[in-house]
């Protein structure tokens, strides 16, 4: 969140959808489109390109043209998504720490609140991963 929103105050333009990101930030820098909304393709990567090249995050790696958290685990931007309103930032997490997380942060169930798993249902109690998401 302090990434995103330092870039829209230092820009005037959301990261991922900066039409001028070239030459605004960095030269040769992909521009999203302009239209104040993230999709899929702003927000798989071109979000995070934004961001590292205004130095506001380091240690993201690219990976199949999504890009990966330091462990390794897929994060992405949306606008409206996962039925949460505004720029939502979505990323991978063991079943585990997406119920503790829910738990701690907000009302516990994947399906409502603030903190919701990406298919809206509630979380696993077995081993494996959820998409957890939040309106940054």
């Amino acid at each position: 969140s302090a990434a995103f929103n330092t870039y829209l105050d230092r820009y005037g333009a959301i990261p991922g959808d900066h039409a001028t990101a070239d030459p605004d930030v960095a030269s040769g820098l992909p521009n999203g489109n302009g239209n104040g909304r993230i999709n899929a393709a702003e927000g798989n990567l071109l979000l995070f390109k934004h961001l590292e090249a205004a130095g506001l995050t380091s240690g993201l790696k690219e990976a199949n043209g999504r890009i990966l958290n330091k462990e390794g685990k897929r994060i992405f931007y949306r606008t409206n998504h996962a039925g949460l309103s505004g720029h939502v930032l979505c990323t991978v997490v063991s079943n585990e720490q997406a119920r503790q997380i829910d738990n701690k942060l907000d009302d516990g169930n994947g399906a409502t609140g603030n903190f919701r798993r990406l298919n809206r249902t509630n979380y696993p109690t077995t081993p494996g991963n959820s998409t957890l998401c939040s309106v940054s």
